[in-house]
């Protein structure tokens, strides 16, 4: 008896849990969200291992629990640095939020709880308002570094473009310097021969 009753809660469960997954279904069909970018080749290169990794434990990658996400951090970070780590996280992140039906499990307390121990704490950039350093102190260890990284490569593509248009404004000056160079001389040379002539002819006219 106590057989039969357990299978039949599990076929009960199995009828609600499959009715829940029709109208959740229904639900997700009215919503109009825009696909998500496709990953890049690098991303698909970092999560080669993780795919390899889970399906060597018999866990699933797709969607991934926010527990075996966690393990699998923890377990590459001794061999990794701080930002191959978080550009990993990042693409199982990727990965995840991709699929409409799926959450982020590297914003779970679980793996939060792993970065944080590996990521150490950094400041926030100097241009920033006190407001907005405040805030920034608020948010996890790993996320910060996320930011400053990301403000880091603006930064240096900011320093980059303000160094080519230098070096193209000072080719275009020394352009038009040699260019007023050889205006000037032509105009030199024009008058040095209208002189000659006039000198010339003004020789000429005098009497001997």
């Amino acid at each position: 008896m106590a057989a039969l009753a357990l299978e039949l809660q599990r076929v009960e469960k199995e009828r609600r849990l499959a009715e829940f997954t029709k109208n959740e279904n229904l639900v997700a069909g009215r919503l109009s969200v825009p696909p998500a970018e496709p990953l890049s080749d690098a991303e698909r290169e970092l999560l080669g291992p993780f795919i390899n990794w889970a399906q060597q434990r018999g866990v699933r990658a797709l969607p991934a629990r926010p527990e075996v996400v966690a393990a699998y951090v923890q377990e590459i970070a001794p061999a990794m640095g701080e930002a191959a780590v978080l550009s990993v996280v990042d693409a199982i992140r990727r990965l995840n939020i991709a699929q409409l039906a799926f959450a982020d499990p590297t914003s779970s307390r679980a793996v939060q709880f792993v970065l944080d121990q590996i990521v150490k704490k950094v400041e926030p950039p100097r241009s920033w308002t006190k407001l907005e350093k405040e805030e920034f102190q608020k948010l996890p260890p790993h996320i910060q570094a996320i930011v400053v990284r990301r403000e880091r490569e603006r930064e240096a593509g900011f320093r980059r473009a303000q160094n080519q248009l230098a070096e193209e404004r000072k080719k275009l000056t020394q352009t038009q310097q040699k260019e007023n160079e050889s205006v000037e001389s032509k105009t030199e040379g024009t008058n040095g021969r209208g002189e000659s002539e006039q000198s010339a002819r003004t020789s000429a006219a005098s009497p001997g």
